[in-house]
């Protein structure tokens, strides 16, 4: 159905009903996805903090000290890695609105119907990418906290 063929009732509970599809899918998509990346930036930076401060205690004794490097690297590659998904999830979170938006704007001007509305998310390659990034940061912080608790386990 075609929004031209709609009465009035129809055509602003539609208009009515989209707006808030529009404003409750742009937020909620992106939400999951924040909070795993939230996730990881703070597991890795934690470390990252920890482990800082933990090498300050410790500055006396530079043996102890040059054990910490590796994870204190591994958080850092893990925090990075979590930062660097920011960037496709702010492309798709800008593209869907623009998307959604469009295809509104198309059903509300006649040329497409309502059955034409489709959401819009990353692209194969682009899920490829953020998973290899997710995986990769969630390995970084594991790893980090394993040598951790391996040269912690060794010292006492």
């Amino acid at each position: 159905m075609k929004f031209k063929e709609m009465d009035k009732d129809q055509k602003d509970a539609y208009k009515n009903i989209l707006l808030h599809m529009i404003q409750i899918k742009s937020q909620e998509e992106q939400e999951f996805g924040r909070q795993f990346l939230r996730l990881l930036t703070l597991g890795n930076g934690s470390g990252i903090l920890l482990l800082s401060t933990f090498m300050g205690a410790i500055s006396s004794n530079s043996e102890n000290i040059s054990a910490l490097v590796d994870p204190l690297i591994k958080f850092s590659v893990g925090a990075i890695l979590a930062a660097l998904m920011y960037f496709p999830f702010l492309a798709v979170s800008h593209q869907a609105t623009a998307s959604i938006v469009n295809q509104v704007d198309q059903f509300l001007r006649n040329q497409i119907s309502i059955d034409d509305i489709r959401g819009y998310g990353l692209s194969k390659k682009g899920r490829v990418v953020v998973f290899f990034l997710q995986i990769s940061s969630l390995i970084a912080f594991v790893w980090g906290l394993y040598e951790c608790v391996m040269i912690l386990k060794s010292w006492g």
